[in-house]
């Protein structure tokens, strides 16, 4: 009897285990397909501005990352470009792909860091100093 009900519980957890990992596969098919339109929205609002600034070579690529922890879907969203100068420059920014609260932000021209600016939600935006400092704040979102 015991080795009966050992074997139902494996199977219980075999089978939950199973469901959360497909309820995970579809979250994160979700927050891909959501990416894909704060990108879609984001990218078509910045490039006219961005062309209008004399910039060019515009490349953007985004990455979804599904955070279970706080529930929240972002997406990390780099661009490269040439400025006016003909120097390459980069911008890296992550946000919330659902609200499109703007968590971090960071740009770099021509080997120089212009900007660091992060901002968690709740709290008062702060101005870092390196690139590290941006990679490492915006780790604890990508998990």
């Amino acid at each position: 009897m015991k080795a009966v009900v050992v074997a139902l519980l494996a199977a219980a957890i075999c089978v939950g285990s199973g469901l959360a990992q497909a309820q995970t596969l579809n979250d994160q098919a979700k927050c891909a397909a959501q990416a894909r339109l704060a990108f879609n929205e984001i990218e078509t609002r910045t490039r006219p501005e961005m062309l209008k600034y004399l910039n060019t070579d515009i490349s953007s690529t985004f990455a979804s990352y599904l955070n279970t922890r706080l529930q929240r879907c972002f997406i990390m969203l780099e661009r490269s470009f040439t400025d006016m100068n003909r120097r390459l420059s980069t911008q890296v920014d992550l946000t919330d792909a659902i609200s499109r609260h703007g968590y971090a932000f960071w740009t770099d021209t021509g080997g120089t860091m212009l900007t660091c600016d992060l901002s968690p939600p709740g709290k008062a935006r702060v101005l870092c100093a390196s690139r590290e400092e941006f990679d490492a704040f915006t780790a604890k979102y990508l998990e």
